[in-house]
């Protein structure tokens, strides 16, 4: 693993963290550093690959879709370069949001968006044929709310959860015209594309494209501006932990909440209830966090499952499908 990173560039990854629009000149002011030295740090992070990725996050249940179904599968006899091909591949489907090699019972995640379950053959046909015949088992959790917590980095600062996606009572679909489309495609790929880029990839005014950016924003069509981060290679191992219920039970997801390497929790329908994601500094940590929830929640826990996060190849707020 890469060293880790210190103190200022924590901070001005607290700021994107928060809000990835967020100008330069702003995060010099908060975090006391000059604004070159700001845009130096960044470009450093980014050629690290620490940080990965500046974005939207749009409600795309306004949208029609529902985001989303996870698909996990586990792969036999297959090559690493061949895998490796087949997931770049894969990553590459306008449905996917979300695709992670992992470690364990399972070889890989893919989230996907479907506005109805063709959408979701489509994307489990996909798979098949990229993959075929190296598919040993697989199944689909459909993800019926999720929630992103802080990074273990900003453990010490204020960093609010992030709504990622809403439940089936908040479904709804609105019709946007097609510039509007495009706008939210360039956010999402890219949170930081200027006003002046934006214009003039659209073909409309600077205050134009601010206007419809605050209006979408007021709609909570795009409902947060963050970043992507890779910790791994800042000192932190990534892991989800998949648990089984056997009875419904509130209070373990407040009782998840409380770790601090506690990242990611999303509530589900399917083969597991509640799929969780942790960055810990040690390996060995996981297992501890697993038998603290065994030990407090043990008689509604039917089964877990310890997967770790080897590649992130893609994440995504949107598909302009």
């Amino acid at each position: 693993m890469d060293k880790k990173i210190d103190k200022k560039d924590i901070a001005i990854l607290l700021e994107l963290s928060k809000n990835s629009r967020i100008p330069l000149s702003k995060i010099a002011k908060i975090v006391k550093i000059p604004k070159t030295t700001v845009k130096y740090r960044i470009e450093q992070l980014s050629k690290r690959k620490i940080l990965n990725k500046n974005y939207a996050i749009i409600d795309m249940t306004k949208l029609g879709f529902l985001f989303h179904y996870e698909i996990f599968v586990k792969l036999q006899g297959i090559s690493e370069e061949l895998e490796k091909s087949c997931l770049n591949k894969l990553k590459e489907h306008p449905l996917v949001g979300w695709l992670v090699s992992t470690s364990g019972r399972y070889s890989f995640i893919c989230a996907t968006f479907a506005r109805h379950p063709s959408h979701l053959y489509e994307i489990v046909k996909y798979i098949k044929s990229i993959f075929h015949p190296f598919i040993q088992e697989s199944f689909v959790n459909v993800a019926i709310s999720g929630e992103q917590y802080r990074y273990p980095i900003f453990k010490d600062s204020e960093s609010p959860k992030i709504s990622t996606k809403n439940s089936f009572s908040e479904f709804n679909s609105i019709k946007l015209p097609g510039s509007q489309i495009k706008l939210l495609k360039i956010l999402s790929e890219n949170s930081r594309t200027s006003l002046t880029e934006i214009a003039k990839k659209l073909k409309l005014t600077e205050k134009t494209v601010s206007a419809r950016i605050k209006k979408l924003e007021k709609e909570k069509i795009i409902t947060n501006y963050t970043c992507q981060l890779h910790l791994g290679r800042s000192g932190y191992f990534f892991y989800v932990l998949l648990i089984k219920l056997n009875d419904v039970n509130e209070e373990i997801k407040l009782f998840l909440e409380q770790f601090p390497e506690i990242f990611y929790i999303v509530k589900s329908v399917g083969s597991y209830d509640l799929k969780t994601e942790f960055y810990v500094e040690e390996e060995p940590r996981i297992y501890e966090i697993e038998r603290e929830i065994y030990k407090k929640f043990g008689k509604i826990i039917s089964e877990t499952e310890i997967m770790r996060i080897t590649k992130e190849y893609y994440i995504r707020y949107f598909t302009d499908v």
